[in-house]
């Protein structure tokens, strides 16, 4: 019976509006929707584990509720997005550093300042 509950109120639920907020927030919280669809927290779960399968994954907590699975969604959630710029900034780790005499000059002056001697 609860199966066909379930199934029933499938049909009401806007996937798209709760889609569109784990994409731009990154997560979602099951009370807000299993308040406004008139359901209970655990059916809300059921409905979204039968909709959302592994792309989704649930977290219980002060920071809890129904966040993407990495690999699994959209790239346009502020986690993947976070992850792509951090791997896009052109980092040279093996660069040559030069010397000049301003740089010899400025590091001398700075250890007589702090008492060090060269």
């Amino acid at each position: 019976m609860a199966y066909d509950k379930v199934t029933t109120l499938m049909a009401q639920v806007k996937w798209s509006e709760i889609s569109a907020a784990i994409e731009k927030d990154g997560r979602v919280r099951l009370a807000d929707y299993a308040e406004k669809y008139g359901v209970s927290i655990p059916t809300m779960r059921k409905m979204m584990e039968m909709k959302y399968g592994t792309t989704v994954q649930f977290r219980r907590g002060r920071t809890g509720g129904v966040y993407p699975t990495p690999g699994n969604w959209s790239s346009n959630s502020p986690v993947e997005k976070a992850e792509k710029a951090a791997a896009s900034v052109n980092y040279v780790p093996d660069a040559p550093v030069s010397v000049t005499a301003d740089d010899a000059d400025t590091e001398a002056a700075v250890d007589r300042i702090l008492g060090v001697g060269a």
